[in-house]
């Protein structure tokens, strides 16, 4: 699937790029990257190094009006409609609802639209897309400094390790050919012999990081899937107390910060328990609370693998 990525400069964070990227790329081939916004303005500075990072084309728009980077868009988006068929997917990357009417004529056209947006997005985009995705699902890239960075990229390891995450679930095996064409694509310098081996297969088996194995054929297939990581590199698992309790979602106290779960996040055999403010819980952290951010959702981390912790005299209220 060949797709059309159209981010709105002035409304998404750069923060969000490593993981809008990562998302579209286990669907198919991001082939139209570009940006909007006006690059005279210093909301904007964040982007220049995601641009080199990611190959994006940044398309400048001045301020001519509130919705002069939206009219840029929807302009861009449907001149691509109408000059290609090339082009499968269109992802529109922002959280104003003006975009709908762009949605609906791109599906009316038989493509297929993916909207990525905040939690807050308005009900009538998420609902013009076939596919709407939420940025506080999406990673986010930690600042590092030019050493990290420059020591990471060069890391094979880290290659592989992004490229089986992108084409395989938990504990599935990967062919060597999908792994390789996958790293490729995150990297396109990526060679074996770049870190003094000779194939790929040497590559791989010299990293200690995969369990491999192969078929009968002949020549063979060779799959390989990640080791377990040791104990010391799973998730961190905190205590805290349920602040919040409201349906199907709820917030846990914890001592850095709060923490969002839903009752999907609750151990199977503890899922028949009424949860109620205060009880004491144990959860795996997926993501740390982060203060500094701009909206509440990002504020607040996220938990799960959520255990009830109950004395042995307890016998705790069920679900009504």
């Amino acid at each position: 699937m060949n797709i059309a990525l159209l981010i709105d400069g002035d409304n998404i964070s750069h923060k969000y790029l490593p993981g809008i990227i990562s998302d579209l790329q286990k669907r198919g081939t991001l082939s139209v990257k570009r940006i909007y916004g006006d690059w005279t303005t210093p909301n904007m500075t964040g982007w220049q190094d995601a641009l080199r990072k990611f190959c994006i084309r940044p398309i400048q728009q001045f301020r001519y009006g509130d919705n002069a980077t939206d009219g840029a868009i929807i302009m861009d988006a449907m001149e691509i409609l109408m000059s290609t068929d090339r082009i499968d997917c269109f992802c529109i990357a922002s959280s104003d609802s003006d975009f709908y009417n762009l949605c609906l004529r791109i599906r009316e056209n038989g493509k297929k639209v993916i909207g990525i947006g905040n939690i807050q997005t308005k009900e009538v985009l998420k609902k013009a897309c076939d596919e709407f995705v939420f940025l506080e699902n999406l990673r986010i890239e930690e600042p590092k400094s030019t050493r990290e960075s420059d020591r990471e990229e060069f890391n094979p390891a880290n290659i592989l390790t992004q490229a089986y995450a992108r084409c395989s679930n938990d504990e599935e095996w990967v062919s060597f050919a999908n792994l390789g064409y996958v790293a490729r694509v995150i990297d396109p310098t990526f060679d074996p012999r770049t870190y003094n081996h000779l194939n790929f297969r040497a590559l791989v088996e010299n990293l200690d990081i995969f369990e491999i194995s192969k078929d009968d054929c002949l020549p063979p297939n060779y799959f390989c899937r990640l080791k377990e990581k040791p104990a010391a590199e799973k998730a961190k698992r905190l205590e805290g107390t349920i602040k919040l309790m409201k349906d199907w979602f709820g917030f846990i106290q914890a001592h850095d910060g709060d923490y969002y779960f839903t009752l999907s996040n609750v151990r199977q055999e503890q899922k028949h328990i009424w949860l109620e403010r205060g009880m004491k819980v144990l959860f795996d952290v997926i993501t740390p609370p982060d203060p500094t951010a701009a909206h509440t959702s990002e504020k607040n981390g996220k938990a799960s693998n959520v255990e009830i912790i109950l004395a042995n005299h307890e016998h705790p209220a069920t679900a009504k």
